[in-house]
C-alpha cells in the first residue's frame, strides 16, 4: 500500500455515474502518474442530517482512508488534465 491517496466523494447514482463518465479517467491517470492510490467514497461514512459535504470531516475515520499518511481530497467534479503536475 502506498502512503498517499486521493479521495473523492460521489454519493448517489446520479453523482457516481457523472463522476465515472466525466472525471474518473483524469483522476486515475493522475494517480497513476504520481504513484498515488485513489478512493471514491460512494456511501455516507456516517448517516447524518447535515449536507453531504460534512462527510469530508469524517473521512479520516473511514477504515481504508485512515491507513494513509497523506490524503488529498478533491471534489468529484474536478477534471485533472494530463498536464497536471504532482503537487
Amino acid at each position: 500500500m502506498k502512503d498517499r491517496v486521493i479521495v473523492m466523494f460521489a454519493v448517489g447514482k446520479k453523482y457516481l455515474d457523472n463522476f465515472n463518465k466525466t472525471f474518473r479517467p483524469g483522476i486515475e491517470r493522475y494517480a497513476q502518474k504520481t504513484n498515488t492510490d485513489s478512493i471514491v467514497v460512494e456511501e455516507l461514512i456516517r448517516p447524518s442530517i447535515r449536507q453531504i459535504y460534512w462527510q469530508r470531516l469524517l473521512m479520516f475515520s473511514h477504515p481504508v482512508i485512515s491507513r494513509y499518511d497523506k490524503v488529498l481530497m478533491v471534489d468529484s467534479d474536478v477534471y485533472i488534465t494530463k498536464h497536471a503536475r504532482n503537487i
